[in-house]
């Protein structure tokens, strides 16, 4: 557990090992939202690690009186069917719910995957996650980021600033016995 930019507690889940192999995928579970973001070597994964994955987003939402989720294709030039099995099965879980849904598509074989799926229907597909944020209502990534960035960074500076006066001051001292 850690805190977000905002001082929120989430969870930030990488590559994590689902029996044999590996299932890389990131779960961001935030105050306003569930993120999952898959990557590329997800389609290399078995039906029963990319159903546990859609175990571990489901009990999150569960707990949530409204979910909303954000789901992040980007990364992806390949979806296969038990992905979007798993997809279809989180968004049941969002809509059982009253929660909202979006999905992030760059890539036009997952987008026509989606399409052909007629899932491009019932689900809102939108080509970067600037868009998709803004449509569920939950904070930029960019903006966050970008906010939190610069504080450190005038911390940093003058922490710097401080300790380089210091040593001058030192030098300027020892020098002058």
């Amino acid at each position: 557990m850690y805190l977000n930019q905002r001082g929120l507690k989430a969870f930030l889940i990488g590559e994590i090992s689902l029996s044999s192999s590996i299932v890389p995928y990131t779960l961001k579970v935030l105050k306003s939202h569930v993120e999952v973001t898959f990557h590329p070597p997800i389609a290399e994964g078995t039906w029963s690690d990319i159903e546990k994955l859609g175990d571990e987003v489901t009990q999150e939402l569960e707990q949530r009186k409204s979910p909303n989720c954000l789901i992040d294709l980007a990364p992806l030039s390949y979806m296969g069917s038990s992905l979007v099995a798993v997809l279809v099965r989180i968004w049941k879980e969002v809509k059982s719910n009253d929660g909202r849904m979006v999905i992030v598509v760059s890539h036009p074989v997952v987008e026509e995957t989606l399409t052909l799926a007629g899932l491009d229907k019932i689900w809102n597909l939108y080509p970067e996650m600037n868009s998709a944020c803004r449509a569920l209502g939950v904070p930029l990534p960019d903006a966050n980021t970008t906010h939190s960035n610069s504080g450190r960074s005038k911390v940093l500076i003058g922490v710097v600033l401080l300790a380089v006066i210091i040593l001058g001051i030192s030098f300027f001292l020892l020098n002058q016995q």
